[in-house]
């Protein structure tokens, strides 16, 4: 499945052990690295996304009037 990768952030097949289901492989950078490895990363994003979505430069009823110059 192409997935980024949580080591090296590139978009790579990234296969699952099927002995434990747990271990991942990156075949772009071989990193190995574990289910809980990229729950972390997504915990970590997901805590941070709400306050990004309501950024007030993303909502435009909050966005600042543009600057008028004054001659």
């Amino acid at each position: 499945m192409m997935v980024t990768c949580p080591k090296c952030l590139d978009e790579a097949n990234v296969t699952v052990d099927l002995d434990d289901g747990d271990t991942l492989r990156c075949q772009e950078c071989e990193e190995v690295y574990s289910v809980a490895d990229v729950e972390a990363v997504v915990a970590c994003w997901a805590k941070l996304l709400p306050w990004l979505r309501a950024h007030p430069a993303r909502v435009p009823e909050c966005a600042a009037p543009s600057a008028a110059k004054v001659a």
